[in-house]
C-alpha cells in the first residue's frame, strides 16, 4: 500500500540532490569564471577535479535511475486507486 509512496518519496529526493549539485556546480563555475584574469583556468580546475566531476555523475546517474523508479511508483499508486 504505501510502496508507492516510498518510491515517490525517493524519486523526489533523488532528484532534488541532482537540482542542488548541478545548480551549485554551474554557480560555482560561473562565479570562478569571473574571477579576475586567471578565472577560466581556475573554473577548469575546478569543474574538471576528481571529487566534482563524481558528484557531478552521482547526481546525474540518480537522475537517470529515478525516471524507471517513477514510472513504476505511478503503476504502484494508480492500482492502489483502482483496486479499491
Amino acid at each position: 500500500r504505501y510502496s508507492g509512496f516510498v518510491m515517490m518519496s525517493l524519486v523526489f529526493l533523488m532528484n532534488l540532490i541532482a537540482v542542488i549539485v548541478l545548480i551549485q556546480q554551474l554557480f560555482m563555475t560561473y562565479r570562478l569564471m569571473t574571477a579576475g584574469s586567471t578565472g577560466f583556468e581556475v573554473a577548469k580546475s575546478y569543474y574538471l577535479h576528481p571529487d566534482i566531476v563524481s558528484m557531478r555523475h552521482k547526481a546525474v546517474k540518480g537522475f537517470f535511475l529515478s525516471l524507471p523508479l517513477f514510472l513504476i511508483s505511478s503503476t504502484c499508486m494508480v492500482f492502489h486507486s483502482f483496486d479499491k
